[in-house]
């Protein structure tokens, strides 16, 4: 959950319960779980971080990086290692070990996006993964957007094109999540039919989910958007891209950067 929506309210939303499973699904089944550095950049209030702890052992070296973290956050964090900027890594990570980057609806907070995963390419070992994940369609940026100080939202082509232009390998890019794609480009038309709308409701976010995570509408809805994600992948093996509302790449380092 990013910092900007965390609230006293204890519950998770769908979208962030079944978003962090998939993802992290996605990353075991790729066989990355015996990685010694595992970095989770925007991690929040570490929700998705923890899972890293159960996994293996040993288990990995693990560093959540938020601006957000106060020096009592970084102290009081045993398991996990809480840096509030990507140069706070080691000079030489990139040799300490494979690892793993997580970024997981990041890049669209920050301003030069270019310049971010140039930064990012140097301390990704050799044989390391970059993870990315971030909200789709510029033309459904919305004052919810603003709320968070998102700078934008990316179409697969344009993803696609910034990571390969920082000499990454793209192994998978697709959308995810059609059907609220879909939800969002109704309520965006109502939006614009009443402009009077809530702005309470804009500025809550997902942090006020009125259910908890064991409550039959929370797990009804989780279950739709897992098997929404899984849609979208099977589609995108052959090709075929559904719009979604987020967008995923995997990414390995290039080796031939300066060839």
């Amino acid at each position: 959950m990013d910092l900007l929506e965390k609230t006293q309210n204890q519950n998770r939303h769908p979208w962030e319960i079944s978003r962090a499973n998939r993802i992290f699904n996605l990353i075991s089944g790729k066989k990355i779980i015996n990685y010694n550095n595992i970095v989770d950049i925007g991690a929040g209030d570490c929700y998705f971080t923890e899972k890293f702890k159960e996994i293996s052992l040993p288990p990995p070296q693990i560093f959540a990086i938020d601006i957000g973290y106060t020096q009592d956050d970084k102290l009081k964090s045993e398991s996990i290692k809480l840096l509030s900027f990507v140069d706070d890594l080691p000079k030489e990570f990139h040799k300490n070990g494979e690892n793993l980057f997580v970024m997981m609806d990041v890049l669209e907070h920050i301003e030069n996006d270019d310049e971010f995963l140039g930064k990012i390419y140097n301390f990704l070992s050799e044989n390391g993964i970059l993870l990315i994940t971030v909200p789709a369609w510029q033309f459904l940026f919305s004052s919810h957007d603003k709320f968070l100080k998102h700078y934008r939202r990316y179409k697969r082509k344009q993803l696609k094109k910034l990571l390969i232009s920082n000499n990454f390998n793209v192994q998978e890019c697709r959308y995810f999540y059609f059907s609220l794609f879909f939800l969002r480009l109704i309520s965006g038309f109502i939006a614009k039919i009443n402009r009077s709308g809530s702005s309470r409701k804009i500025n809550t976010g997902i942090g006020n989910w009125r259910f908890s995570q064991n409550h039959p509408i929370t797990k009804f809805i989780t279950i739709i958007l897992d098997i929404d994600f899984c849609i979208c992948r099977i589609f995108a093996k052959f090709n075929i891209f559904i719009p979604g509302l987020s967008l995923l790449a995997i990414c390995t380092k290039r080796s031939d950067k300066n060839i």
